[in-house]
């Protein structure tokens, strides 16, 4: 197999994974809530590719991955709401992070 270079042409997108571990259950519906909003919002979004959340609710975790078109669209939707209130809210109820 020989490897090339991506041409000026190819379409470059940006990619983000993150791995969501709630704290405490009484997090867990709230968490859940917030995320079918901010699901409709992101499919919304102009620059979306494609994007999910999944949830592990035994072991108090979600799943997400979104693919944008450009890093600008991707930013407007961590600025507005709700997405913005969700990132607040998670970060006081969660353990850290871990996204790529």
């Amino acid at each position: 197999m020989t490897m090339t270079e991506p041409s000026s042409a190819s379409p470059q997108y940006v990619c983000v994974a993150s791995v969501l571990p709630v704290r405490r259950w009484r997090h867990v519906m709230a968490f859940v809530r917030l995320s079918m909003k901010v699901r409709e919002q992101m499919q919304a979004s102009p620059g979306l590719v494609s994007g999910n959340i999944r949830a592990d609710f035994l072991r108090k975790r979600f799943y997400t991955y979104t693919v944008w078109r450009d890093k600008a669209s991707m930013l407007a939707l961590m600025r507005t709401e709700p997405h913005a209130t969700a990132m607040r809210r998670f970060a006081q109820a969660s353990l850290p992070a871990h996204c790529s």
